[in-house]
């Protein structure tokens, strides 16, 4: 049974990824930057599904290929989890550039944040 929810949780991120891929490219070719508040909007978001379900999916397959296989479902949530806290920090990240506040000291203290967060969670 966990391998079959593995699978099909992988599917639906695979999809996933393919549509934000394609959005992506068709975004970055096809629509002006100077467009307006939707299309920032828009590329934020897309470039957080990329993100993640790329994270998503090679920790996924990293930890199958290197680890116990029956432990799937546990597996993928972890690599979730992680993918989400790669792709909060990717995101906001770039929001900081676009509004020309990054530098190293936020982005530090931002990635030490979910460090931390992610620790207590593994530890919890």
């Amino acid at each position: 049974m966990n391998t079959l929810a593995a699978k099909s949780y992988l599917l639906i991120a695979d999809i996933v990824f393919g549509a934000s891929l394609a959005s992506m490219i068709f975004l970055l070719m096809a629509v002006s930057p100077e467009s307006g508040f939707v299309v920032l909007l828009s590329f934020y978001s897309i470039l957080f599904l990329l993100v993640f379900t790329t994270a998503m999916l090679a920790g996924y397959y990293i930890r199958q290929s290197l680890g116990n296989r029956e432990f799937a479902l546990q597996d993928l949530h972890v690599s979730a989890r992680q993918g989400l806290w790669l792709a909060i920090l990717v995101t906001i990240s770039f929001v900081l550039l676009a509004l020309e506040m990054f530098s190293t000291m936020p982005v530090a203290l931002l990635t030490l944040a979910l460090v931390f967060l992610e620790s207590y969670l593994t530890l919890k």
